[in-house]
């Protein structure tokens, strides 16, 4: 599958330490995109990475699998992660990410694939400025079909927390609230389900055994739980799973129980998450506040999350018909 000098192939198990080592140097890529974090569902997605060459030099490569949508062969960001799109090389320019990507449609198209779907990683996720392949897809005529929108603080700007966001916290603490790392994901991920199941009638992208799985798996992912004492020993109220990006700390999963909500212990955390990320970061990410595929804004969440000082960003699904 070649398009000029450019090839393109599918990715294969032997390909596992290349494509991590490329990922951990590209100038978008992150663990997400590495094979031990990808290969965790693989029994729910059908895997159709590519790997995109000049010469015998790996330049790019796609996190994707294959999705049968209305009757149609799609090539698809990898639907087990939050985002994704072409992870490139440091010395890649405009006109390269151009070459890349028609290479990447010209060997869908000749693998039968009539249609890619492309969901792009949020700019303040990359490493160096990197959304040249929105101007690429544009080129190529893809269309926009589906944007998220996102709350992300920006930690060298923090605005003074509001009187009532304050009070809340101070509510907290007077209940005995304590804020720290956990390792007790079964008991976290028992009242991140019951919210999911009640509010949004959902469940979790993640089973209780995967995200332990990928903790054990990576140092990046942490749970951070707001706690009180009871009689068994303590009782977790809130929590979140955080990921750990090179300048941005990211929540993945919130998630208060009914007591905690009488507390404000989610307050706390994410109170707590933000004076942690501001050491050592330039962004916290609060995820997604939309519902039924970006069409619905969840103004309770974004209100939640705009009361501590993050702002709207978006997340864009693209796609481009093939033939």
């Amino acid at each position: 599958m070649e398009s000029n000098s450019i090839m393109v192939r599918p990715y294969t198990a032997s390909d596992h330490a290349t494509w991590d080592g490329f990922v951990r140097t590209a100038r978008n890529g992150c663990f997400m995109f590495e094979r031990n974090y990808m290969n965790y569902h693989a029994h729910r997605f059908s895997d159709a990475s590519l790997m995109v060459f000049d010469e015998d030099r790996l330049c790019a490569v796609l996190p994707a699998h294959l999705h049968q949508m209305d009757g149609e062969k799609v090539l698809s960001s990898h639907g087990g992660l939050t985002f994704g799109g072409l992870v490139v090389g440091v010395s890649a320019g405009a006109g390269d990410q151009l070459r890349y990507v028609r290479a990447v449609c010209d060997a869908a198209k000749s693998a039968g694939f009539s249609r890619l779907t492309y969901r792009t990683m949020p700019h303040f996720m990359h490493r160096e400025p990197s959304e040249d392949d929105v101007y690429a897809l544009f080129q190529a005529g893809a269309r926009p079909v589906r944007i998220d929108l996102a709350h992300t603080l920006d930690l060298t700007h923090r605005p003074v927390l509001s009187a009532k966001r304050r009070n809340c916290i101070a509510k907290a603490q007077r209940a005995g609230v304590e804020v720290r790392r956990s390792t007790d994901f079964g008991s976290f991920w028992s009242i991140l389900e019951s919210v999911l199941d009640t509010r949004h009638a959902r469940k979790p992208t993640h089973s209780v055994d995967e995200i332990q799985l990928l903790a054990g798996r990576f140092e990046q992912i942490q749970l951070v739980a707001a706690v009180v004492p009871n009689a068994a020993g303590e009782e977790i109220l809130a929590g979140a799973v955080t990921y750990q990006f090179d300048r941005v700390l990211h929540v993945q999963y919130l998630a208060n129980s009914d007591r905690g909500r009488a507390v404000c212990a989610l307050d706390a955390v994410i109170a707590n998450l933000i004076e942690q990320a501001a050491a050592h970061n330039q962004w916290f990410s609060l995820g997604v506040s939309t519902e039924q595929e970006g069409r619905v804004l969840n103004e309770g969440l974004s209100w939640q999350k705009e009361s501590f000082g993050a702002r709207p960003t978006t997340l864009t699904t693209w796609s481009l018909a093939l033939n």
